[in-house]
């Protein structure tokens, strides 16, 4: 299978139609990535469909759980997931990405100018620090994707949210017990479970786990 077919495909079980233009933007997405792989450590993954796979699909899988129209804060993006692939497919969502490191800062940026992205901005810095250029309270979701540990990653997103907005924490096979730990942290940080998604990556066994928090 080609990869614009396994992008169109992936997509389709996801619920999602790319245009041309979207796959377009991610296969210049992908080359720019292992481009860069080479210097910096942006992915372990090599194979192409890898990538596809467990970065983009992966990626593109919480679009559904999104408003048009809406903010979106990625907190640890590291080579722009899942923050970027939503801007590419989302063009009424506006997303701010966050990574401490400035490398990869970099790579994102020139992503954004490669793609002409006018709707995704990236910021080198900690969630944990307040800066002038990220407002707390006033996004309508903040999404974390294998970053830190299950209470970190509500601690580090809670302040962003607007007082209607959803966390959204993207995990691994083990996510559900993980949620099931954090009942007390939760209710402590005045969160309650909205939705919990467990399904299985296209073109791959591997289990997933979303879940969604508010306020």
């Amino acid at each position: 299978m080609n990869l614009e077919r396994m992008l169109k495909e992936g997509a389709e079980e996801l619920g999602i139609k790319l245009s041309t233009k979207n796959i377009n933007n991610f296969i210049i997405y992908l080359e720019e990535l292992k481009i860069w792989s080479k210097k910096i450590n942006l992915t372990g993954l090599k194979k192409d469909e890898d990538i596809i796979t467990n970065h983009f699909l992966d990626s593109l899988s919480i679009l559904k759980y999104l408003k048009e129209d809406s903010t979106l804060l990625d907190i640890g993006t590291g080579a722009g997931f899942p923050g970027v692939p939503i801007s590419i497919v989302c063009p009424g969502c506006f997303v701010t990405v966050l990574d401490s490191a400035q490398k990869k800062i970099l790579f994102i940026r020139n992503i954004i100018r490669r793609l002409s992205l006018r709707n995704v901005k990236a910021i080198t810095g900690r969630a944990e620090v307040e800066q002038n250029n990220l407002k707390r309270k006033s996004f309508d979701y903040v999404v974390t994707r294998a970053v830190s540990d299950f209470y970190n990653v509500m601690k580090l997103s809670s302040p962003y949210l607007n007082e209607d907005g959803r966390m959204i924490v993207m995990r691994g096979e083990k996510g559900e017990l993980e949620l099931e730990a954090m009942s007390k942290e939760i209710e402590n940080l005045e969160l309650s479970v909205d939705k919990i998604d467990v399904f299985n990556l296209p073109f791959n066994e591997s289990k997933r786990v979303s879940i969604i928090l508010k306020k």
